[in-house]
């Protein structure tokens, strides 16, 4: 759900009353076909795939009923059916942050790298035949013997890190605030209180939560239609008794 924003299991049973699930990648189902006068209520799914086999692509296209399948979807709008993964929103914002991140490695890798060799009174010859006993830089702790003639210098470049740090949050809090986290989940603890951080982390805890109830939700869809396949195959009752969260038998009779 976080990668993706959404869920598609398909199941598929015997009449042993055995069932199996098939996670669907969101990719492969092209479209939702709804019925004509409910566009929330699916009629089938789209399925379109292709493999790979040597140097030949295999297409495999089918509808899936709706029964067979179970959809989840998150991050969407009352008169959507598709989800969103959580991090859509926060897309660009993360390019911006990694983009800037790898500037300033490149600018940290190539801050002291530069030397700068003035000869005095060289001829243009000399000055190549110098350019060339400098091809490869002096390795660290090398000692330099030369005359009057050749100076060596370190060229350092100025990268003002200081000014950068403030930038770079900003961009941080940009690529982050879609996820509804606050800033000190993000190793950003320096600039958050113990009484701002615990206010801040009620939405969260929110958002966990209702995550939490989704998933417990799915997972129950899933065992309600794994018991129903085996009550359908006669491998269960229709009436079972009840049974407590200690494994104690309760005398109540539940219907499957």
């Amino acid at each position: 759900l976080t990668a993706d924003g959404e869920l598609f299991i398909r199941f598929f049973s015997d009449n042993r009353g055995r069932t199996a699930i098939l996670p669907i990648p969101p990719w492969n189902i092209q479209w939702i076909e709804p019925q004509p006068d409910n566009y929330k209520m699916p009629l089938y799914y789209r399925y379109v795939a292709q493999t790979i086999y040597g140097m030949q692509y295999k297409s495999a296209v089918a509808e899936i009923p709706a029964e067979e399948v179970l959809h989840i979807a998150v991050n969407k709008y009352a008169y959507e059916t598709r989800g969103r993964p959580d991090l859509f929103s926060e897309l660009t914002w993360l390019k911006v942050f990694k983009d800037m991140l790898e500037e300033r490695t490149r600018v940290h890798r190539r801050k002291s790298i530069y030397y700068h060799v003035k000869v005095k009174n060289a001829t243009p010859a000399q000055v190549a035949a110098i350019q060339g006993a400098f091809a490869v830089p002096p390795p660290p702790g090398t000692v330099l013997v030369t005359n009057e003639n050749i100076e060596l210098n370190v060229v350092q470049s100025s990268i003002r890190a200081e000014e950068v740090g403030e930038d770079l949050r900003q961009m941080k809090l940009m690529s982050i605030v879609g996820s509804g986290l606050p800033e000190f989940f993000f190793l950003e603890g320096a600039n958050s209180t113990l009484a701002s951080a615990t206010a801040q982390s009620v939405p969260a805890l929110k958002l966990f939560s209702d995550r939490q109830d989704i998933l417990e939700a799915v997972w129950k869809k899933i065992y309600r239609r794994v018991l129903q396949n085996a009550v359908d195959a006669g491998r269960y009752p229709d009436i079972v008794e009840k049974i407590d969260e200690m494994g104690n038998r309760t005398g109540e009779k539940i219907a499957l």
